[in-house]
């Protein structure tokens, strides 16, 4: 079996790295490579010809582009939440690279998801089969920064917006990529990709909406002439409220429409739909300021045998009744501060089995990048513990428990993801350190979030995720 440095939900693995070697380095010439786990070796891609001069900053060397594959975890978890453990799995695989990055003293310039979009793009990577959520520029010598602040809008979407000269012989298509909202008896419809819009829409107009949707027969016409034959307009100018829908992507030509629609064919199927559309509402968020980032960051700290930690790292199931040592646990914990990646976090301990820690539920109080434990108060059994994380064993076999509860930032579709990369990021952090300490990790954002919460005194639980480690010493391993 294969072993991976970082963890991934149901060890589905849906995440890809792309290198782009801009200046070659030893033997390795410029181009795009991939990884092939059988070989253990970089495999040159066809893309490599493509210049991607106009996005990268000057002075890299090399970048690494963050891809998915979706459907390694569709099959297996058909649920919408499913989405938040893959972009958690990218944290974890990002943090691994920034580490290694930091021990090499290579200087970085970390890009977002809008950015991290039009790379992948422009190497032919469509968004809807295989989305791109992050980037990392490094330079072995110094970078140019000036450019910074450079605002960006994307070339992928700056084609999309180009609209076909003539409409009136072409079929037309209801825009997957928008849904319909109702609000005190107006009816609204949201158009998300290719570019954010909302309309106000009549009855007419719906009409219209239902008309286009593909027809499985394929007998509906939907050209211009068809379609205003079909719906009554009633007083209004019925080419007037079309043109409204063409010009602002309700209706969106057959020959673009068919290739979205087939796209989305396997995320409606597994009940992902929904997840989709949260992505293209991030990357239609237009403008980025190139080569800069949501969020900033302290350098890293000096991560001691990290190569060693990587190599022994591995999912625990199962844990020895052991005790662990305060000085193992303050290690741990150390590793989450002061780089907390912009969250706005609130961390709790669940003591089972820890050295000068009494057994029960503690709060992690952070001031100044100085960390305290403060007692709760709160009563929770490895079975209640259980309970709580949907019945998992491994999630309360451990000598304590740390749960990361992120009040979320919904205030952009782009804030919300990168939100869950970055409790990934501190997970990584907190299985490698646990691995240098000897010391197994199970994890899961898997609980009951309204229980939990509940039993912690957070009212807010509608709006924040957790991630949940269970840690300490694995089966047979002392």
């Amino acid at each position: 079996m294969l072993k991976r440095t970082s963890p991934s939900g149901g060890g589905r693995h849906p995440t890809e790295g792309i290198l782009l070697i801009r200046k070659a380095i030893g033997n390795i010439k410029e181009g795009n490579y991939a990884y092939d786990t059988e070989t253990h070796s970089l495999v040159k891609l066809d893309n490599s010809n493509i210049k991607l001069d106009h996005i990268l900053p000057e002075g890299t060397d090399f970048s690494i582009l963050f891809t998915v594959c979706p459907e390694r975890a569709m099959w297996r978890y058909r649920d919408i939440r499913a989405f938040r453990p893959m972009l958690i799995d990218i944290g974890h695989v990002i943090e691994t690279f920034k580490l290694l990055i930091s021990k090499a003293s290579y200087n970085l310039i970390k890009g977002g998801i809008t950015e991290a979009t039009e790379v992948a793009e422009a190497l032919g990577i469509n968004w809807m089969e295989e989305p791109a959520f992050n980037i990392l520029h490094v330079g072995i010598e110094k970078m140019n920064l000036n450019n910074q602040n450079e605002i960006y809008t994307p070339v992928f979407l700056k084609k999309l917006v180009n609209r076909e000269s003539s409409y009136s012989a072409l079929n037309l298509l209801t825009n997957p990529f928008s849904w319909i909202k109702i609000k005190n008896g107006v009816i609204f419809l949201n158009i998300i990709y290719p570019e954010q819009r909302q309309l106000h829409l009549n009855i007419s107009d719906l009409e219209v909406l239902t008309h286009c949707l593909p027809s499985q027969r394929g007998d509906r016409l939907t050209d211009i002439k068809n379609i205003l034959n079909s719906v009554n307009y009633y007083n209004e100018d019925p080419e007037k409220r079309l043109y409204n829908l063409i010009n602002n992507y309700g209706l969106i030509p057959e020959s673009i429409a068919k290739g979205w629609y087939n796209h989305i064919a396997k995320w409606s199927i597994y009940g992902w739909y929904p997840s989709l559309l949260q992505h293209a509402h991030t990357i239609t968020e237009l403008s980025y300021k190139k080569n800069s980032s949501l969020y900033e960051e302290s350098p890293r700290r000096e991560f001691e045998n990290l190569e060693n930690s990587l190599m022994k790292r591995k999912t625990v199931r199962e844990f020895e009744n052991d005790i662990v040592t305060f000085e193992s646990f303050k290690n741990i914990i150390d590793s989450i501060f002061p780089i907390t990646e912009g969250l706005s976090l609130n961390i709790y301990i669940v003591a089972f089995n820890i050295t000068k820690i009494k057994n029960g539920c503690y709060k992690i109080i952070n001031k100044d990048d100085c960390w305290q434990i403060k007692k709760t108060g709160i009563s929770l059994n490895r079975k209640e513990f259980q309970d709580l994380a949907i019945g998992q064993y491994p999630a309360s076999a451990g000598a304590f428990n740390i749960l990361m509860i992120n009040e979320m930032d919904v205030s952009s579709s782009k804030k919300y993801e990168e939100q869950f990369i970055s409790l990934g990021k501190l997970g990584q952090r907190i299985c490698l350190t646990a691995t240098r300490e000897d010391l197994g990790v199970f994890l899961t954002p898997a609980v009951k979030d309204k229980a939990l919460f509940e039993k912690l005194g957070i009212t807010q639980y509608d709006r924040c995720a957790t991630y949940l480690f269970s840690i300490g010493v694995p089966k047979g391993e002392r």
